[in-house]
């Protein structure tokens, strides 16, 4: 369950939940139009999320890193859209997607082409988090 030319990692976890929740090919099908619309994919990552406390189902998230110099919001929200009219509710709320470059995007406020930093506060060893503006909550899409 892969894509041929995009390195794409899927956890033991989301293999087993997206085979428990019977959306296998529909996992594939959106690693696909992922390749397709972001010409500028590094890599996807699929992992399990868990549900908060109003969805109360876990559900796979597929995260995309995506090269921070394109400016791609357009084919994003394209591809973001993709599931709910190609699957629908159910299936698109079991198999959700994300970006580097739209995360990023998001947590700090910016509009237009972000520049990341070389070592993100996210990624910064526990002990330094003190020394760390807290970052604004994210809601998630």
């Amino acid at each position: 369950m892969a894509t041929t030319t995009v390195p794409t990692t899927i956890t033991p976890e989301a293999a087993e939940l997206a085979r428990h929740y019977g959306v296998e090919r529909e996992l594939e099908a959106v690693l696909e139009q992922g390749q397709r619309l972001l010409q500028s994919v590094r890599e996807f990552h699929v992992a399990v999320e868990p549900g908060y406390e109003t969805d109360g189902e876990d559900y796979l998230l597929v995260f995309a890193d995506i090269d921070p110099s394109d400016s791609c919001e357009a084919t994003f929200l394209e591809w973001y859209r993709w599931p709910f009219e190609t699957f629908g509710l159910p299936v698109a709320d079991r198999i959700r997607v994300t970006s580097t470059t739209y995360e990023f995007r998001v947590t700090v406020g910016l509009v237009g082409r972000a520049e990341l930093p070389a070592k993100p506060a996210f990624a910064a060893p526990r002990a330094s988090l003190e020394a760390q503006p807290a970052l604004p909550r994210v809601m998630r899409l």
